[in-house]
């Protein structure tokens, strides 16, 4: 029980690092870190307790299994009760989900890369590709005017056209913020998933090597991309398929990849082969 507890206790640190490295970059602080852990916390032994026995979800129980104070507990509790005291992460632009849609009627037909406005019914249009990508919740207007004000598309003589070849909304914090939350905890889910559940695993693997030059690590880094691009187009293709197929459909389903390259200390052992 002992090497399990520091085993976790390793991993929260490692995994906690960059998100700390983020935080302070951004200018919190430790007050602002600890209350927006403690409140996890709370929220997450809750959850817990409730899974095993409702009942056990009391201001008793919750500081045994979070070592928080019974007072502060139910300080926290009380304020969970009137609103949530963690503010929600950047919710991900609905111009992503149209850009990713109008990229995926381009690579059928490259002359969808410049669309008219508006056009009369069944004519595509951007208005109906906005329509249709956004369920109809947000004006084609506004969606135009975001991935202007990005540099993902242009604007001229009632048509617009598409300049990006992906969501990347690098000129907008918000909206990189927002990625990183929704991509990093999808990513963690999936991982903690593996680790704690005896369900099928999800897919969660990487490839590495160490004690590369950097223009290696660029070559593999162009190679990854390029085959990303052609993994995209298919997974964009099958899942506009499957919501086809489910009206009524209630879960959903995310796959992702990543590259990091980084210097590193001096090797003092000798070079590793690629590990799986």
């Amino acid at each position: 029980m002992q090497k399990q507890f520091s085993w976790a206790n390793s991993a929260f640190i490692r995994v906690l690092r960059p998100l700390v490295r983020l935080a302070l970059r951004m200018g919190l602080k430790h007050k602002q870190m600890d209350h927006a852990l403690r409140t996890v916390l709370l929220e997450e032994a809750q959850t817990l307790l409730q899974l095993t026995d409702a009942a056990k979800a009391n201001v008793s129980q919750l500081s045994i299994a979070t070592g928080i104070h019974r007072k502060e507990v139910s300080t926290r509790l009380a304020a969970l009760a009137d609103a949530a005291s963690v503010p929600s992460a950047p919710p991900l632009p609905p111009s992503a989900q149209v850009l990713t849609a109008w990229m995926h009627l381009a690579s059928q037909d490259p002359a969808l890369l410049r669309l008219p406005l508006s056009a009369s019914a069944g004519s595509p249009s951007f208005e109906e590709l906005a329509t249709q990508a956004s369920r109809g919740n947000v004006h084609h207007r506004t969606l135009v005017d975001d991935l202007l004000r990005l540099g993902m598309a242009t604007e001229s003589n009632g048509f617009v056209e598409l300049e990006a070849a992906q969501f990347v909304p690098a000129q907008d914090l918000q909206y990189m913020l927002g990625f990183l939350a929704e991509h990093t905890a999808d990513h963690l889910q999936a991982a903690v998933h593996n680790v704690l559940s005896d369900a099928p695993k999800m897919l969660e693997q990487a490839v590495y090597a160490d004690g590369l030059t950097v223009q290696e690590c660029d070559r593999i880094h162009a190679l990854a991309r390029l085959r990303w691009k052609a993994l995209h187009k298919e997974l964009v293709e099958e899942l506009t398929l499957a919501v086809s197929r489910s009206p009524q459909g209630t879960h959903r389903i995310k796959v992702g990849v990543y590259t990091l390259f980084e210097d590193m200390p001096t090797l003092s052992e000798p070079k590793e082969s690629p590990h799986a």
